[in-house]
C-alpha cells in the first residue's frame, strides 16, 4: 500500500504517545476507534505516561523510539495543551514513517531529523467523528483520521499541504567556545537524568582536561 512518500507495513502499524496516562481508559478509547475503523491494525503503546502537556518530553521519548518501528509506520502522538483552540492537527510523511499530531512543536526532532518532510493540515471534517468535543481530540479526530490513514487514504486526500506549521526547538544543545548549554529533558522511571548533550560532545570536551557540570 502507496501513501504519499512511503509504504505502508502489510498489516499496518500504529504507535501511539498521549498524556492520558491509564487510569482512566482515554488510550483505550481511542483504540477503539482506530479498530472500528481498521479492524487489520496492529497498535503499539509507545507511552500514556507522558507528564500533562509537556510537549519536550513527548518530543524526546518519539525521537527516541520511532526508527526502531517498521518501515510505514504511523505515529500519533497527542500531548495538545491547544485542545479546544484554532491551533492546526498536522500530518506528515517522510520517507519512511508518517505522523499525525497537534501543531505544538511535538514534532520538532522529527523535522530536524529528517530530510524529506511533507507536511499537510487535516481539514476534512468527513473523516472525523460526527461530533467533536472541546477536549477529547484524541477520540474524535485522531484516532478516526489515524484509523483512515491505515486504511489507505492519504493525509492530502484529508487535508491540504502547509508550509506554515511549528517546528519547536530541536532537541539540541548549544556549543559556544569551551562550553555546552543544555537541558534535562527527560526523568525515566529509574530516576536517570536524560540531557540534549551528545555523548561524543562531552567526550570531545572532556578529552585532556577537567570536566565541570552545573
Amino acid at each position: 500500500m502507496t501513501h504519499d512518500l512511503l509504504q505502508l507495513p502489510d498489516p499496518p502499524v500504529l504507535g501511539l504517545i498521549t498524556d492520558f496516562g491509564t487510569k482512566d481508559g482515554y488510550p483505550a478509547i481511542m483504540k477503539g476507534v482506530v479498530l472500528s475503523i481498521s479492524p487489520q491494525a496492529q497498535i503499539v503503546d509507545i507511552s500514556h505516561e507522558i507528564s500533562p502537556q509537556a510537549i519536550d518530553e513527548a518530543a524526546f521519548v518519539l525521537f527516541n523510539t520511532y526508527k526502531y518501528f517498521p518501515k510505514g509506520t504511523l505515529f500519533t502522538i497527542v500531548v495538545d495543551p491547544g485542545v479546544g483552540t484554532d491551533r492546526k492537527i498536522i500530518g506528515v510523511t517522510t520517507e519512511n514513517y508518517a505522523f499525525l499530531a497537534p501543531d505544538n512543536g511535538v514534532l520538532s526532532a522529527v523535522f530536524a531529523s529528517e530530510s524529506a518532510c511533507r507536511v499537510y493540515e487535516i481539514t476534512e471534517k468527513r473523516f472525523f467523528l460526527p461530533e467533536i468535543s472541546a477536549t477529547f481530540h484524541g477520540r474524535d479526530i485522531f484516532a478516526p483520521v489515524s484509523g483512515q490513514f491505515l486504511n489507505g487514504l492519504t493525509f492530502s486526500e484529508m487535508g491540504v499541504e502547509t508550509r506554515t506549521f511549528q517546528r519547536g526547538n530541536p532537541l539540541k544543545a548549544a556549543v559556544s567556545g569551551d562550553k555546552i548549554s543544555g537541558k534535562i529533558v527527560y526523568i525515566d522511571r529509574f530516576g536517570n537524568l536524560i540531557s540534549n548533550i551528545p555523548v561524543r560532545d562531552v567526550l570531545e570536551f572532556s578529552s585532556g582536561k577537567s570536566l565541570l557540570i552545573r
